[in-house]
């Protein structure tokens, strides 16, 4: 039953990049993370983390964001997360807007003998300021993100993992009265564990948004290493 249910995440990372619409605006990046993490007592840690994009076949910088993160462990199943996220965005002018976003979290875990199920629900909330239009910029948008990720410890060092992101357009003063789905993210990679609380991971993402007139999907490469606590499995 795992084994399947991981290999149906593979198939469709694949599906969505051999079906793509060849009408869509098609880019490559990197994604480079760096983290840090503390653990107050057994059931709070907090982090940080800084993580840099690039964009037009990884020539430029097209993101940068600063988040900080409180985690309350409830069961060992079962843990709650709160999110703060300073982003700058490169606007079509070769400016960086500002944007403010904070987060909550609410994830549940199930591990079965080497293999680990994880589901994380993300209701977001995020506003639009510097070097963006008053008209829009400072009405928040919601969104609802739904996360699925299945790992696999192949020994004390290796765990390769897969994930499916669907996120759900709540609201946008810049689009009314639209709820729908507007972007899923397929990732594939590894961890690697290393001594001393150490994290680096190596993975590859399909992104692409949803029903919108010029939908834009992206391939990325990314890297990611973090240190000074466990944190949870699921990060952007």
């Amino acid at each position: 039953m795992y084994r399947n249910l991981s290999f149906l995440l593979f198939a469709l990372f694949l599906f969505a990049g051999l079906s793509a619409d060849a009408q869509l605006n098609k880019d490559f990046g990197h994604w480079y993370t760096l983290g840090f993490g503390k653990d107050i007592n057994e059931r709070w840690d907090v982090s940080v983390y800084q993580e840099l994009r690039t964009e037009n076949n990884g020539t430029s910088i097209g993101r940068t964001f600063t988040q900080f993160a409180v985690d309350y462990e409830v069961q060992r199943w079962f843990r709650l997360g709160l999110n703060y996220r300073f982003i700058l965005n490169k606007r079509s002018d070769e400016s960086f807007g500002h944007r403010h976003r904070i987060m909550g979290d609410v994830q549940f875990r199930k591990y079965h003998q080497r293999w680990r199920f994880i589901y994380r629900n993300r209701t977001q909330w995020e506003v639009r300021t510097w070097n963006y239009t008053r008209e829009y910029g400072f009405s928040p948008a919601w969104d609802n993100r739904n996360t699925i990720k299945i790992d696999y410890r192949i020994n004390r060092k290796f765990r390769p993992f897969c994930s499916f992101d669907l996120r759900f357009l709540l609201r946008d003063a810049r689009i009314p009265g639209v709820t729908d789905i507007d972007r899923t993210r397929f990732v594939g990679g590894v961890d690697i564990d290393l001594p001393g609380y150490r994290r680096f991971s190596l993975f590859v993402l399909l992104s692409r948004n949803w029903n919108i007139p010029e939908p834009d999907q992206i391939f990325v490469v990314g890297a990611e290493f973090s240190f000074g606590s466990a944190r949870p499995a699921i990060m952007n």
